[in-house]
């Protein structure tokens, strides 16, 4: 059985962002996406683009935001303060996975799971 390694996790809103094997695990808003790293980082690069371009005049409690994912039928409608919130929670993430490179994955261990809690 391959090690569960805890990346990131928000118990506000019960977001968590884990690894397993060479998979990454995002629990979203009742959605969890299984990706490998590439497509982790891929979603994560059109998550900053979708923050940076889109038109974010609207009302932040809007779900007005449609952002694909790597998973072909899957798309995601966001406000902009979730979109604010995936965005966080995929960085702290990835600091995590960019740390211990291309090997197994595990929690740098200069970052606490309080630390990561109170984000």
């Amino acid at each position: 059985m391959n090690p569960f390694r805890l990346l990131y996790h928000n118990s506000r809103h019960d977001d968590v962002v884990f690894a397993e094997g060479n998979r990454i695990g995002i629990g979203f808003r009742k959605t969890l996406l299984m990706l490998d790293r590439e497509s982790f980082y891929a979603f994560l690069s059109l998550l900053r683009y979708t923050r940076e371009n889109s038109s974010l005049g609207t009302e932040p409690a809007i779900q007005s935001l449609m952002v694909d994912t790597p998973c072909r039928e899957l798309s995601l409608l966001l406000t902009r303060e979730e979109l604010d919130r995936l965005l966080k929670m995929l960085e702290a993430a990835r600091e995590c996975l960019d740390n211990v490179g291309e090997g197994s994955f595990a929690v740098n261990s200069s970052i606490s799971l309080a630390q990561i809690q109170n984000n």
